[in-house]
């Protein structure tokens, strides 16, 4: 899957990626949602060809950027109220603030279930557009920025929601509504690797995390003197490029 855009350097990639497989979670796992699926956490580097095949995306709509924030941008977002619906970040884009989420370090996966006692939902797709499969790539991106202190991890799994949806309903895929039930499903029927991609504080990541089987991580990143890790979020049309990139 091509998922960087081609300016991306296979150092940058190389550098702050790697790859592991994926599970279904225990029935006896009481942390996290039946069904959820994470990483095995078997981590290891990526080799420079498949770096390579990872660069090369030209349509914003399926595409991941790890962006930096200016200094000045990140010091007004770092010392904003995060409650406030106008955080100013972006310089141009039709984007919404979705709020803010602070987890645990050495998280595996951090998105929890608020409505099923705050258990982990595992990766997971976003539907707030509740797109079906032929409408999917129109759905928003979302811009997440990591504020700190620590490093943390976004997670992408090697199938987007249509791929999925296609091998699971391969007569109807193009009106089902992609969910993250499907995932399970698909993972329960066969495999999928899933890459890790470092982001330091400061920086952020645009994602179709509608389309993309995705979440957050902070696994072995955790430091004795810190407890959480916090990411804001906004969604919305977001230019490529409205950010200067990382990689």
């Amino acid at each position: 899957m091509r998922l960087f855009p081609a300016d991306a350097t296979v150092g940058g990639i190389l550098e702050r990626c790697h790859v592991s497989g994926t599970r279904l979670v225990s029935a006896d796992d009481k942390n996290y949602d039946t069904g959820a699926v994470v990483p095995t956490d078997d981590w290891r580097p990526l080799t420079p060809s498949h770096a390579e095949l990872l660069r090369g995306a030209t349509d914003e709509r399926r595409m991941v950027e790890v962006v930096r924030l200016p200094d000045e941008t990140f010091a007004v977002l770092a010392e904003a109220g995060l409650g406030r619906k106008d955080i100013p970040v972006l310089p141009s884009a039709d984007a919404t603030y979705w709020g803010a989420m602070s987890c645990a370090g050495d998280a595996l996966t951090t998105t929890v279930d608020p409505e099923n006692g705050g258990l982990r939902i595992g990766l997971h797709l976003d539907n707030w557009d509740q797109q079906t499969c032929a409408d999917r790539l129109d759905s928003r991106r979302r811009l997440t920025v990591n504020l700190g202190p620590l490093s943390r991890y976004l997670l992408v799994g090697e199938f987007d929601a249509v791929t999925i949806c296609r091998k699971l309903y391969p007569t109807d895929f193009a009106e089902r509504y992609p969910h993250t039930d499907d995932v399970s499903a698909f993972v329960a029927r066969g495999s999928m690797e899933c890459l890790r991609i470092r982001i330091d504080p400061g920086e952020g990541y645009v994602a179709p995390t509608e389309l993309l089987v995705h979440d957050g991580s902070t696994t072995g990143i955790a430091q004795s003197h810190v407890a959480t890790s916090t990411a804001a979020f906004w969604l919305g049309r977001i230019p490529r490029g409205v950010l200067p990139s990382a990689l």
